[in-house]
């Protein structure tokens, strides 16, 4: 399993970036969520929320990669 550098766990101003780093045992496989609290508010504050996931373009060390994007204000 690889380590996850600092700076890809904070943001440029020290604040969280990496939400959850999850390892499920029984599987061997491992959950990484990206977000910042900005991110979360504008999430949770948002009227549409959109999602994808793709595996064929997922970078190495990864399986799959999903997004989740959230609209405000018609952006």
């Amino acid at each position: 399993m690889f380590q996850i550098s600092i700076m890809y766990q904070q943001t440029l101003s020290a604040k969280r970036f990496l939400f959850m780093n999850l390892f499920l045992k029984r599987v061997k496989d491992r959950i990484l969520v990206f977000a910042s609290d900005q991110q979360l508010e504008l999430l949770f504050d948002s009227d549409f929320i959109f999602m994808d996931g793709t595996f064929s373009t997922a970078p190495n060390n990864f399986d799959q990669v999903y997004w989740i994007h959230a609209q405000k204000f018609g952006q």
